[in-house]
């Protein structure tokens, strides 16, 4: 329900402020109690030439205790605008009435390099303790109630199962064949990331699911294959990670720019598709296809060659 209404909001907002940047800072309630969850958004409003930095939300608070961050959440507009929604889960664990500061938000244009600062609003949230009815006598703890055991109906229940384990183990030996195991050394070969890369695109393009009108899929296989690339070649877990996170990982590998930013292209349009319900034109499926394949081509190490290994071949018969 909170998503809805941040999103009912910033759609409300668009058409009055069409050429403006925003953003808007809103949490699940304004009431809680003691260990509740406390749903904590940052919403940013502006074009999608702009990368979106946010400050450590977590060095920001006093009282109240930073558990996890969540998903990111993207809505793409027609006039050009993208909402990025940063979802932060918080709780107070004291009796407490905190004000969560305005957080300052950086926006660095994409195109050439110059960076913007805005702030959110101050968002006042309230933690309660438990209501406790002082009035009410205290009860002493109820002692212990003791159920007497049928120590008889355990004892032929374990003598039964002593016997027919016995059974099955003689049936076994006299009936069926012992079996022996064999362990041979296989080898096995295993490629360089870039040519798993290449063979999933590959496999993936002769499904033709976008043609079959399986959009999402197709992009949901796409984005994979990638982060899985990123992760063999660079050694981080792209897989669990949200498109920002993945893209500063790819800076601090060295890559370009250029390489950056065709990335986050490439990431961002799959995002739209999969968690905004955005559908593309064809023409943008074949395209993101050709990225995938750049993408590839433009970070591969051709250092890297095929490595035979030899495993166990474990044989029972």
């Amino acid at each position: 329900m909170k998503k809805l209404l941040v999103i009912f909001l910033i759609f409300l907002w668009i058409p009055a402020h069409a050429q403006n940047i925003k953003a808007l800072a809103t949490t699940d309630s304004l009431q809680y109690n003691i260990g509740d969850y406390i749903d904590y958004s940052i919403v940013v409003f502006a074009p999608e030439k702009y990368k979106i930095t946010l400050p450590a939300v977590k060095d920001s608070l006093k009282a109240l205790t930073f558990l996890r961050e969540g998903k990111t959440d993207l809505v793409k507009s027609k006039n050009g605008f993208v909402t990025t929604t940063f979802n932060f889960v918080l709780a107070g664990y004291d009796s407490l009435k905190e004000t969560i500061p305005a957080m300052t938000v950086t926006l660095t244009d994409t195109t050439n390099k110059s960076r913007i600062k805005i702030k959110t609003n101050q968002v006042n949230v309230v933690v309660n303790t438990l209501k406790i009815n002082l009035k009410k006598d205290i009860k002493d703890v109820k002692p212990v109630v003791e159920i007497p055991y049928n120590w008889e109906r355990l004892i032929l229940i374990l003598l039964g199962a002593l016997i027919l384990l016995a059974l099955i183990y003689f049936i076994y030996k006299k009936y069926f064949r012992k079996e022996t195991e064999e362990i041979k050394k296989t080898q096995r070969i295993i490629l360089p990331a870039h040519k798993i890369a290449y063979n999933k695109l590959r496999k993936l393009e002769t499904e033709k699911l976008w043609q079959a009108g399986k959009i999402k899929e197709f992009h949901s296989g796409i984005t994979e294959i990638i982060r899985e690339y990123f992760e063999n070649r660079f050694g981080f877990n792209s897989l669990e990670m949200t498109t920002d996170e993945t893209l500063h990982e790819l800076e601090k590998a060295g890559l370009s720019l250029d390489v950056v930013e065709t990335t986050r292209k490439f990431l961002q349009n799959a995002d739209m598709v999969k968690f905004a319900k955005f559908t593309p034109m064809p023409s943008v499926n074949e395209e993101m296809l050709k990225e995938a394949y750049k993408i590839v081509d433009l970070t591969k190490n051709d250092a890297e060659t095929e490595v035979t290994e030899e495993v166990d071949d474990v044989r029972r018969s």
